[in-house]
């Protein structure tokens, strides 16, 4: 399991900018990952999920409940996408997608899985 330290995390929207730029693949196997509670193995990848993760749900200790931010996004997601088979990239880093319940959960499997240390 890779260990990370804070001094590790990319900060701020750096860390979005960052995500965005990562290749989809890598995207996709760090949310796979997420998915089965397993660590991300690439040290730099994981630092740089983190730091995504906490882009997604505000630093620790400073996370407000957004439940009916969610049900909002949930509805106009509904509303505003043009067919059921539209594709819609909700990994691309995107903060118009923050409030997607799974992208959330993701983002918390991720700093679950992958703790920071002091």
């Amino acid at each position: 399991m890779t260990t990370l330290s804070e001094k590790d995390i990319v900060r701020g929207p750096r860390a979005r900018e960052l995500w965005k730029l990562l290749p989809a693949k890598a995207r996709r196997q760090t949310f796979k990952s997420a998915r089965r509670r397993q660590p991300i193995s690439d040290p730099e990848t994981a630092a740089l999920a983190v730091g995504w993760a906490r882009q997604v749900l505000g630093g620790p200790g400073r996370r407000p409940a957004r439940v009916l931010d969610q049900l909002g996004y949930v509805f106009m997601a509904f509303i505003t996408t043009p067919s059921v088979f539209a594709p819609l990239d909700v990994f691309d880093g995107d903060e118009k997608h923050d409030l997607n319940p799974y992208v959330r959960w993701l983002a918390r499997q991720i700093e679950k899985t992958n703790p920071v240390h002091g």
